[in-house]
């Protein structure tokens, strides 16, 4: 065989060879260097030797075997994932706790890459560090001898910080103080381009909405979270006050909201006298025959604990509905600063205005922006205001009263100052954690699943956009300065955002309040109406159970040519058919010619049209009929009523159901001619609901009592099937095509029974009623 030239092979056998001695230039033999035995030069007895003859080779030989498949499975994970590597070291963006803080939430997988909203958070705690550090560093309160920092100069000292600004602080400067300003705001445009951090998904009939993976909530439920906080906050404050009746008239109370005196609250007032209330409570829990917190003169600690404890519950259950209950979500560092009296360098939270007990947030981050205070008020509904009036008026003022006399039983300073601020322990404002902890259990409780603060606040939000926000003409959507600006820029006032910021954080649209006054007050009382509407909680009266209560939404028109619609109504009786429009009467939809036909099972069917004499007048339902209906009614003076029951409205005018959304609009306006401010009014009202398409609910039950609101027909049933028709010809068609098994007298006129409708036409699907 040829030799074709080039590089020889290597064996590796030369590294444990030399050349014997004596041999010259002629290298004939070599020497083995782990063994010192001599050989002749060649290849294959060099290799022979090694492999079965060196014992030093051998145990060499073994050893690195053992190690080696470690070393390949290290090296193939160096080959295969060096790139990604490298990614993620390059991807390092700032330092936590002194160590690298990687955008890949796993930094051993790098599975996961953290979105800027998630990341920038951790720069701007080290900015206000290095902040901090960097004004003491520049003019120093005291001197530091070991490092050799002298003590602030007297005077030339903002030449002293501008010296030491323009060499730390001026972008472009080696420093990191400049470094994480800059990462940080490009962090702030990056996140502006980002999807929110929880995208919703609503079910067709929008009744449902779905987060994550297949977790979902139908809005029938999300109510009982509101009503869970307050109805728990109802008991535990009639436990508190020891069966002492406090009588709550909220609209008699005076409150100044510009009083800045230290102390001030309404409670206070001189003209509301309830400074002294308290009182009463503490000799009633004294001289109590059972679970007194006094006897003979003598402090019960255990009994005053227990009541402390109790108080504690309250004021997380206080928390809860006023986190929930009082309209757009706040942040919680925010609710966790609010005041229930002046201090000396702020102003009190809770007020008294209208009739309503509202809290109001001054301090918010959209400021910064344009260096103005940002007022956001929110109005507690009527049960949730009269358990924190009795919880101001009686129950905190007590509750420090036992605390000061603990403290000084435990040999603590007796005279410490209690806290000015709502939530708070032992003087120190309540951490976020607490509400999140308070939070989780309510909603495991109530809906079966634990919600944290920040995917609730996007659920509320969410479901404002697409169930309460007011029904309206179009708009100019960024119009938010002149005096047409949508109102529902509210929404977005009270939830913490301006209408732009809103926009870019959740994918929403919404004129900055930066002045407290009346109007601003008014529009924030509108947001949180539509809010309590919503979770189903009066927004002014205490509605008693066997009581008749009204409730005004909005004010009267003047012009006596316009219907009057404003008066909602929570206890209705039959309504009146008029209109009391000047334009001609149109047509009724009952008078009309409907659809006779109408199957709730398989055998749905067209009808044809009726003969008008088999359209019978609507029957007064008997009184108990009317009771079970009465307290299921909201009525607009005698226009519409919605069904709470169903969840769908009703034209009082012309007794059929309508469907929700443009179906309002589209039905009184086409149907009874309304426009202008009454069609306004109308839509207003029924903004606030979560109404359901009477064509698509389920029908109520075979048997059950009459819906006054709705006419009644004398009707045909099949005893076969569940087909039902208002029409003898269609019941006849009906037996003469399915061929039931039943005799000839049968088939010829079916079960004669009442039957109601919620839409006419061909929508219309019966259901047996009892008159």
């Amino acid at each position: 065989m040829t030799n074709k030239g080039g590089r020889p092979k290597l064996h590796g056998v030369d590294e444990y060879f030399l050349p014997a001695p004596g041999n010259g230039f002629a290298v004939n033999r070599v020497t083995c260097n782990l063994c010192s035995k001599s050989m002749a030069k060649h290849t294959s007895k060099q290799l022979r030797h090694l492999r079965t003859q060196c014992k030093p080779y051998q145990d060499l030989h073994e050893a690195m075997h053992a190690r080696q498949p470690l070393i390949d499975s290290k090296l193939k994970s160096i080959s295969k994932s060096s790139k990604d590597a490298l990614d993620r070291q390059a991807a390092i963006a700032t330092f936590t706790s002194g160590k690298p803080y990687s955008l890949y939430e796993d930094s051993e997988t790098g599975r996961s890459f953290l979105m800027a909203r998630q990341y920038c958070p951790s720069t701007s705690p080290l900015i206000y560090i290095q902040r901090l550090l960097f004004l003491e560093k520049a003019l120093p309160l005291r001197p530091y001898k070991t490092i050799g920092v002298p003590q602030r100069p007297r005077t030339q000292q903002l030449e002293r910080l501008n010296m030491l600004r323009e060499q730390y602080l001026v972008a472009g400067s080696q420093s990191a103080f400049a470094e994480l300003v800059s990462l940080r705001n490009s962090a702030r445009v990056i996140a502006r381009t980002e999807p929110p951090a929880f995208l919703l998904r609503w079910s067709d009939n929008g009744d449902t909405v779905y987060w994550g993976e297949g977790s979902g909530l139908r809005m029938e439920e999300f109510p009982k979270l509101a009503g869970y906080f307050i109805n728990q906050a109802e008991e535990l404050c009639e436990t508190l006050m020891l069966g002492m009746k406090l009588d709550v008239d909220l609209k008699g109370v005076r409150d100044h909201l510009t009083n800045t005196d230290c102390g001030y609250s309404f409670v206070t007032h001189p003209h509301n006298e309830l400074e002294s209330k308290y009182e009463e409570l503490l000799v009633r829990a004294c001289t109590m025959s059972s679970g007194a917190l006094a006897r003979h003169g003598q402090w019960r600690w255990k009994a005053i604990l227990t009541y402390l404890r109790t108080t504690v519950l309250l004021e997380e259950m206080l928390l809860g509905g006023l986190y929930t209950a009082c309209g757009q979500l706040p942040r919680i560092r925010e609710i966790l600063s609010v005041q229930k009296e002046n201090s000396p360098s702020s102003n009190c939270g809770i007020f008294v205005w209208n009739g309503s007990v509202i809290y109001c947030i001054r301090h918010h981050k959209a400021k910064r922006q344009t260096n103005k205070e940002f007022y956001v008020t929110r109005f507690l509904p009527a049960r949730l205001g009269a358990v924190m009036f009795r919880y101001l008026v009686c129950i905190r003022r007590l509750a420090d009263v036992l605390r000061r006399e603990r403290l000084g039983f435990d040999g603590a300073e007796s005279s410490t100052v209690q806290s000015r601020l709502l939530f708070q322990s032992n003087g120190a404002a309540w951490k976020p954690s607490r509400l999140t902890a308070i939070l989780e259990k309510a909603t495991l409780e109530v809906w079966g699943s634990e919600l944290n603060v920040q995917l609730y606040r996007h659920l509320a939000i969410g479901i404002t956009e697409k169930h309460v926000r007011e029904i309206h003409v179009p708009f100019n959507r960024y119009d938010d300065t002149s005096p047409n600006a949508d109102l529902n820029v509210i929404f977005a006032w009270q939830s913490g955002h301006r209408p732009l910021q809103r926009g870019i954080t959740y994918g929403l649209d919404g004129a900055y309040p930066h002045q407290l006054q009346p109007a601003l007050l008014r529009a924030y009382e509108w947001a949180s109406t539509r809010w309590h509407e919503f979770i189903r909680q009066p927004s002014k009266v205490i509605h008693q159970p066997t009581g008749q209560q009204s409730v005004s939404l909005v004010h009267r028109d003047a012009t006596p040519s316009k219907r009057i619609v404003d008066d909602v109504l929570w206890d209705t009786g039959t309504s009146a058919d008029r209109l009391g429009h000047k334009k001609r009467r149109k047509l009724l939809p009952t008078e009309r010619p409907m659809r006779q036909g109408a199957c709730t099972g398989p055998e749905t069917r067209r009808g044809i049209p009726q003969r008008m004499n088999d359209l019978v007048q609507p029957t007064k339902a008997n009184n108990d009929a009317q009771m079970n209906h009465r307290r299921a009614r909201v009525r607009l003076d005698n226009v519409l009523c919605i069904i709470t029951e169903f969840r769908i409205i009703v034209c009082l005018l012309c007794r059929t159901a309508i469907r929700p959304e443009k179906g309002i609009e589209r039905h009184f306006r086409s149907v009874h001619g309304e426009k202008g401010e009454a069609l306004k009014r109308i839509l207003l009202f029924c903004a606030g609901w979560s109404l359901q398409d009477p064509s698509t609910i389920a029908l109520p039950s075979d048997g059950c009592s009459a819906i006054p609101e709705l006419p009644i027909y004398n009707g045909y049933a099949c005893d076969e099937c569940l087909f039902k028709t208002s029409c003898y010809k269609v019941i006849v068609q009906h037996y003469s095509k399915v061929r039931h098994s039943i005799t000839e007298s049968d088939r010829r006129k079916g079960r004669a029974v009442l039957l109601q409708t919620f839409l006419g036409g061909k929508f219309a699907r019966y259901w047996e009623v009892v008159d």
